[in-house]
């Protein structure tokens, strides 16, 4: 419970980012529960398009979904967004999702887990419920014309539905930025994909490459002390 995983340390620092800023959004091809460990550990809420009820059931809308503090006492009515939320999208699906007639929920041991293998008809699984979602807040989120930065940590390039987002985001808006972290990047290994976006890199300050593992990232990612992380006075009674 006391090891800093990179997952926890990258999620505690990102979550410290102004309040009238959007909501970070986390979108992972794993199917590991390593974010969901992770706003555990830092007291962090996730929105991950399931209900807030029992059994925890998929749906899109719930995505639009947020958590504000509504006091009545206020002369104006406003909401007041909390910190530590942010929104989890597992492109890929889940160990712990599984699919019960028409309903998706969150089993913790399902018999069957409801994941995209990797096999031939892995794009076209992609566009099926509840993936299809996912992805279509993933373009949607790329297009937005608002400075958008696009991280990818330890992403090969070699997912065709993915990599046509980006590239249409690289294209289409000015605005969108893309940083990659990756050790590997620049060996010969690396995925043509991968190699196009280097040479792209090279001709344009929209797209930042780092040589370094997901540990060394997370821990060198700078504290915001800006904001949400002052330490405050005690009052001895």
């Amino acid at each position: 419970n006391s090891i800093n995983f990179p997952h926890k340390v990258l999620l505690e620092k990102l979550l410290q980012k102004k309040l009238t800023s959007p909501r970070v959004k986390v979108f992972t091809l794993n199917y590991d529960l390593l974010f969901e460990y992770a706003s555990e550990e830092i007291n962090a809420i996730m929105i991950d398009g399931f209900s807030f009820t029992f059994p925890r059931t998929f749906s899109g809308r719930f995505f639009d979904y947020d958590i504000v503090q509504r006091e009545g006492s206020k002369l104006q009515e406003e909401d007041n967004f909390i910190q530590r939320v942010f929104h989890l999208h597992k492109l890929h699906g889940s160990i712990n999702w599984e699919r019960k007639g028409d309903k998706i929920i969150i089993n913790e041991n399902p018999e069957f887990p409801l994941m995209v293998y990797p096999r031939e008809a892995k794009y076209e699984d992609s566009y099926e419920q509840p993936f299809f979602e996912m992805m279509a807040r993933f373009q949607r989120n790329l297009r937005i014309n608002n400075d958008t930065l696009l991280v990818c940590i330890g992403y090969s390039f070699n997912d065709k539905h993915i990599n046509s987002a980006i590239e249409e985001a690289l294209n289409q808006n000015p605005s969108f930025r893309l940083a990659i972290i990756d050790p590997g990047f620049d060996n010969a290994t690396a995925s043509e994909s991968l190699k196009q976006i280097k040479n792209f890199a090279l001709q344009t300050e929209r797209i930042l490459l780092v040589s370094e593992t997901f540990s060394d990232f997370a821990d060198n990612f700078p504290e915001i002390k800006t904001y949400g992380n002052e330490v405050n006075e005690q009052i001895a009674l």
